[in-house]
């Protein structure tokens, strides 16, 4: 090939594009970045929707009056079903649990990078273990083997460099003519023509300037999708969303729903655990109001001197609408 041909050669060096991740992952990933500080800073958990019971104030000295504290929240990787008892426990008891679970994150964050490192490095050893284990070989002492041969190659003196590619030679019967040759026709090789040289630093440097643009762009946007699911989940109102959050994900990504607002409503009443914690509270809600109107129903029947009088009887004298004073009067004559 002759310098004009080497010139007009293109550069099929492809430039790689950053992928962006899936809504399922980045949401994920604030998720988890939100469970690592867990129990550090609680936000309050809404109040129990158990109907209260109306009892007397017990007689307590002033000494003894506790200082109003902030409610804590129940961990997160916590079951829907197991967070609603969380608010029966005793405070020393959920301090505890919220200290053990810090405990349990900070050792997951410590140890995470270790067992990705040995994931990647048992791959890699993976097709030698047949080998290793017809030779008698367990993988520790061939690991120390390459490592230590890498460091010698590395940093050892002349004399140790040539002893340890004498033994890959000896060991892999790599032929020394073909060796010779080889190494004759790298050593006489013709420099490389200037021009080639700096046409490929040249289109090296556009490469790196486009993909150096493409991953700020990139940032700019995972930052801000993550900002957006960060403040959606630190809100009150979307309690269930560490349970629903993959759903939730499903349901943007298909395209059945436009914000995550309406992704988060489809998904608690479509996940069969929120959908019973949220039957359950409608249920004590209804409970609730039906006794409040039988309540106000049977306080108007008796204004009048005292004496009980029928469902129909005037509610002069309450403060009921015409709507409330109906519902009361029907919940009368169907009994609780």
């Amino acid at each position: 090939m002759n310098e004009a041909e080497l010139l007009d050669e293109p550069i099929t060096e492809a430039v790689v594009e950053p992928a962006e991740p899936s809504l399922r992952e980045t949401i994920e990933a604030v998720v988890d970045s939100g469970s690592a500080s867990e129990g550090q800073a609680p936000e309050p958990k809404p109040a129990s929707v158990e109907p209260a019971v109306a009892t007397a104030p017990a007689a307590t000295p002033p000494s003894e009056v506790a200082a109003p504290s902030t409610e804590l929240k129940a961990p997160a990787q916590w079951k829907p079903a197991v967070r609603e008892k969380w608010a029966a426990l005793p405070r020393e008891v959920q301090e505890e649990v919220l200290r053990r679970e810090g405990d349990t994150m900070r050792l997951i964050g410590s140890v995470g990078q270790k067992i990705r490192m040995a994931d990647e490095v048992g791959q890699h050893l993976q097709p030698f273990i047949p080998k290793l284990t017809a030779s008698g070989t367990n993988t520790q002492e061939f690991l120390g083997d390459v490592f230590g041969t890498i460091k010698s190659l590395a940093n050892g003196s002349p004399q140790e460099k040539a002893e340890v590619i004498a033994n890959i030679i000896q060991s892999y019967g790599i032929d020394l003519k073909t060796l010779d040759a080889t190494l004759s026709g790298r050593i006489s090789a013709p420099p490389p023509d200037p021009r080639l040289v700096e046409a490929h630093r040249r289109a090296v440097a556009a490469e790196t300037q486009l993909r150096q643009r493409d991953g700020e762009r990139y940032q700019q946007t995972e930052q801000t999708v993550q900002n957006t699911l960060t403040q959606f989940a630190s809100d009150g109102k979307n309690e269930f969303f560490d349970d629903v959050r993959y759903l939730m994900a499903d349901l943007v990504e298909s395209g059945r729903v436009n914000t995550l607002q309406d992704a988060y409503q489809a998904a608690i009443w479509a996940n069969p655990d929120t959908r019973k914690i949220l039957l359950q509270r409608e249920a004590v809600t209804r409970a609730e109001a039906k006794t409040q109107r039988a309540g106000y129903a049977r306080r108007a029947s008796s204004s009048v001197g005292g004496a009980p009088r029928g469902p129909g009887a005037s509610t002069h004298g309450q403060n009921l609408s015409l709507r409330d004073t109906i519902a009361a009067a029907m919940d009368e004559q169907s009994g609780p």
